[in-house]
């Protein structure tokens, strides 16, 4: 057993910590934040995930995972200490690293003794090193540097970190990856160990190459409509050849949301232009994702007619099904442009209570027959499996006009045809 304290008390923070705890570890974690200490205290995960709440509460009353206030000095002696604080995206998608760096620098302040610093954080290349260096300045302190991305998913997270493809470990110092790989030695997966930078890069890099697959997709289904082509065939065909993977992103849909890809497109972006090295495939897919939102609303516009004075439904506002958390929401992002260009929104999300409205700038429904109400069109844009069993004749018949934007092709399509609906999907001809 060794001793461990995990630095961020969000999402990150809180699935490592109560993992590595449930690994046998002896876990303190923390946060600037008191709140989301006393949160993680009372045994509640900071967002919705299956199973944290659980593990979590077993782990505190087992005595192996112990949240504390971050001036705590026992935060000072351990052997081990894990950044894995969530980083701030600003609206560019840039990583913005202020938070963390006043984490760290709390670290360094309560520093007593030599620990191997493990930065999981996604942060750009060049970060860790620059991290450890701040806090060996403060502390005085040797800190030895690993870095080990994390790869995380959001209603999935625990299964990710129990059961990984990989373990990719990142230290310039080969005692240092052995000392890392010890503390996840009762994982059952292939370890690739590498340098800090290129471990640094592989989470660019792997994120890059999702994003890439994703816009390739988006605009591979734009022309597929205008050709009459079926994108879901075709990607089925690609998924099908042995040099695919049947894993891989080639979904038509709205391209990606949520900051985590496009933070990693940027900071790509970003060393290309520090390092006078072209950067033209990547500004490419970012250019065709920021076009997906515009060309989302002009969608519903091309289904409705003028969005002025009508009413839409929208199902879903979190930004995956399976967990709560509504940050760089594309379901949202929808809505308020929607909004912007003249139309009542009404939306309904099972994790979202309908008292979030007055925040988000429209209104939420406590139930999805309420958002389609008098609805001129519904649009399903998070695929949670309850809109699966919604009722396509008791929608037809609260709604003003039967019109059904489902970019995914999510729902019953052969119900809703039988109901009359006009049921749009992305990469299909009308």
């Amino acid at each position: 057993m060794s001793t461990v304290g995990v630095w961020g008390a969000w999402h990150l923070g809180s699935v490592v910590a109560a993992g590595l705890a449930a690994l046998g570890h002896d876990v303190w974690v923390t946060d600037l934040s008191e709140t989301a200490v006393a949160q993680l205290g009372s045994g509640v995960a900071p967002v919705r995930e299956p199973g944290l709440d659980d593990l979590i509460a077993q782990q505190i009353a087992a005595g192996s995972l112990h949240p504390v206030p971050a001036t705590d000095p026992r935060l000072g002696d351990l052997e081990y200490s894990v950044i894995a604080a969530d980083v701030e995206v600003l609206d560019d998608d840039t990583a913005s690293l202020g938070t963390l760096e006043s984490l760290v620098k709390q670290m360094g302040s309560v520093l007593r003794a030599p620990t191997v610093l493990i930065v999981m954080s996604q942060v750009p290349v060049g970060t860790s090193h620059r991290l450890a260096e701040g806090i060996e300045e403060a502390s005085g302190l040797p800190v030895p540097v690993a870095c080990m991305p994390e790869n995380l998913r959001l209603g999935g997270a625990l299964d990710v970190f129990f059961h990984p493809d990989r373990l990719v470990i990142g230290a310039d110092d080969p005692e240092v990856a052995a000392r890392v790989r010890q503390l996840f030695s009762t994982l059952d997966c292939p370890v690739v160990t590498m340098s800090v930078a290129s471990a640094e890069m592989s989470k660019h890099a792997m994120n890059a190459y999702l994003a890439t697959c994703i816009s390739f997709m988006s605009q591979l289904s734009d022309l597929c409509e205008a050709v009459g082509a079926d994108a879901w065939a075709v990607a089925a065909a690609l998924k099908a050849d042995g040099r695919v993977s049947p894993r891989a992103p080639l979904l038509p849909g709205l391209g990606f949301a949520g900051g985590t890809l496009g933070r990693d497109l940027q900071s790509l972006r970003a060393a290309g232009r520090t390092h006078g090295v072209p950067a033209d495939l990547f500004d490419a897919v970012w250019s065709v994702n920021s076009r997906r939102l515009a060309s989302t609303v002009d969608r519903v516009r091309a289904l409705v007619g003028e969005l002025a004075g009508a009413r839409i439904g929208v199902l879903g506002l979190t930004y995956k099904p399976g967990t709560s958390t509504l940050r760089r929401s594309q379901s949202i992002e929808l809505a308020r442009g929607l909004v912007s260009a003249g139309a009542t929104v009404v939306a309904h999300d099972p994790a979202v209570e309908p008292s979030a409205g007055v925040e988000l700038g429209f209104t939420v429904a406590g139930d999805p027959y309420a958002a389609a109400a008098d609805a001129d069109a519904l649009v399903l844009m998070t695929t949670w499996p309850d809109y699966r069993a919604l009722d396509p004749q008791r929608l037809a018949a609260t709604m003003r006009r039967q019109i059904v934007f489902d970019p995914a092709g999510f729902l019953d399509a052969a119900g809703l045809a039988d109901a009359g609906f006009v049921h749009a999907v992305v990469g299909r001809p009308a």
